[in-house]
């Protein structure tokens, strides 16, 4: 017959090892970079504190002019969030 400790010491060390495959699975160890888009639902859950997620420079309001023909001195004139450049998700 088997060594139930033997047999228990093994499915214990299975065990672990298939909780810290599963932890680095939901994490962001084996996703590829692909431009700073939002893949994972935890990073689409985090909207831009500056924008509130419009992805519009705050200061012009998106239009990139201010005061008429002025530049935007914030954004230089693209209209866009210069915190999450436009996305509308914070950058990290």
């Amino acid at each position: 017959m088997v060594d139930k400790k033997l047999v228990m010491g093994m499915l214990a060390i299975v065990l672990v090892f298939g909780m810290i495959l599963m932890a680095l699975g939901s994490c962001d160890l084996f996703e590829e970079s692909d431009g700073g888009t939002a893949t994972s639902p935890l990073k689409k859950a985090v909207t831009c504190s500056v924008c509130d997620g419009t992805g519009k420079c705050q200061n012009c309001g998106g239009d990139g002019k201010v005061a008429l023909l002025l530049t935007c001195s914030v954004c230089k004139g693209t209209g866009k969030c210069q915190n999450c450049d436009g996305t509308g998700y914070a950058s990290n």
